[in-house]
């Protein structure tokens, strides 16, 4: 209850201090998206000894990826990182764990609080991170940096090109509460769309895996599914929540899948399985991102998708499904850097991202059988 002082009698004093009181709380309680992105993630480190097992795997049972989760190879290296944290940081605590698959990982957590596992995945190590803001990950770049980059460097592990990946998930506070209409699934919405309307993002700049994150307008048929969910969405006078897009999405990537070897709503460039999921847990995650090569390449990574969302914030309406298909090196060169220029962040920054087979006018965008000839062929090449 809002106490007035007794000496504040005239009535415009008075006046003045509901207004205020009403503009402070009124705008905390509803604004949409007011908490700060926060961001898991989970690198991924390997070496030749790890992918020589993969290797025979591959030509054995004829899948492009090896499915054995947990080999002793990597958990040799897993063993072998734990001990290096254990040098390096005699306060961290370890303690042995296990992850989804039930395979052996650690669990570490820094003495100011950070956390991360370490645990195999295939063909790969994977480092799991608990999810932080921007600003804390920037804060702890001695850990991100010096623990793990420098750390898996130090017992012989290294990023690949395109074994493992740098996946990242985006918590789904950010956007407010799933069950809502307004501006919740206004802003949900709209980067959604924001996210198929640069499919650069997914078929180049961060990553090109066209089997384990494709992305929607790689598929005419997936395309052209979103489009008219989306007419449908939009149309729908009442129920237009975050819970129902999702659900709407998921309906898309299960009537346009066709592969027998993935699953049709989790191995999508943009992967919302999860944003429904109960309290703190819910998040959508971003599948094309290859592995990052070095701390400040995530951390420009995701400085850029925590401000995009603050540009699509200032957006009170919801945005067009412009992109028609997959568009030409020339159309993708021009869609990343309007991308980052939208933003306000400095293009000087972001354009290293720009691959270097983009940069003759001569070579396309990868198709799904040229990329995957690329990834057979590049089983040693790391970053």
């Amino acid at each position: 209850m809002l106490r007035i002082p007794k000496r504040l009698t005239a009535s415009r004093e008075v006046c003045r201090l509901a207004i205020l009181f009403f503009f402070v709380w009124g705008v905390n309680v509803s604004d949409a998206g007011s908490t700060e992105a926060r961001f898991g993630w989970e690198p991924t480190f390997t070496n030749e000894e790890i992918l020589a097992v993969d290797v025979e795997k591959k030509t054995s049972d004829g899948r492009v990826y090896s499915w054995n989760v947990s080999v002793p190879e990597n958990q040799k290296y897993i063993e072998l990182l734990k001990e290096d944290i254990e040098k390096n940081c005699p306060k961290c605590k370890t303690s042995r764990t296990t992850n989804k698959h039930g395979a052996k990982s650690w669990q570490i957590i820094h003495p100011n609080g950070i956390q991360y596992k370490i645990t195999p995945d295939p063909s790969v190590v994977e480092i799991i991170v608990r999810a932080q803001t921007v600003n804390t990950y920037s804060k702890n770049k001695d850990i991100f940096q010096g623990m793990v980059f420098d750390g898996a460097r130090r017992v012989g592990l290294k990023p690949h090109v395109m074994e493992g990946q740098g996946h990242i998930s985006l918590f789904m506070d950010v956007f407010g509460d799933a069950s809502k209409e307004g501006d919740e699934a206004l802003l949900f919405r709209n980067f959604v769309v924001d996210m198929v309307n640069h499919p650069e993002l997914g078929l180049g700049v961060f990553e090109n895996n066209p089997l384990d994150a494709p992305v929607v307008a790689a598929s005419k048929e997936k395309l052209k599914a979103f489009k008219v969910m989306l007419s449908k969405y939009d149309k729908t006078i009442e129920g237009k929540t975050i819970r129902s897009f999702v659900q709407n999405i998921n309906q898309v990537y299960q009537s346009t899948h066709k592969s027998s070897l993935y699953s049709a709503t989790h191995d999508q460039g943009l992967r919302v399985n999860s944003a429904l999921a109960e309290g703190d847990s819910a998040r959508v995650e971003l599948r094309t991102f290859r592995p990052q090569a070095s701390f400040d390449e995530f951390l420009l990574q995701t400085t850029l998708i925590e401000k995009r969302i603050q540009y699509l914030k200032t957006l009170k309406k919801e945005i067009p499904l412009k992109i028609k298909g997959t568009p030409t090196v020339s159309e993708a060169k021009v869609l990343f850097k309007k991308f980052v220029a939208e933003t306000g962040l400095d293009w000087n920054d972001y354009k290293e991202f720009v691959p270097d087979e983009w940069r003759s006018p001569a070579n396309g965008l990868m198709s799904c059988s040229k990329a995957m000839n690329v990834f057979t062929q590049q089983d040693l090449i790391f970053r």
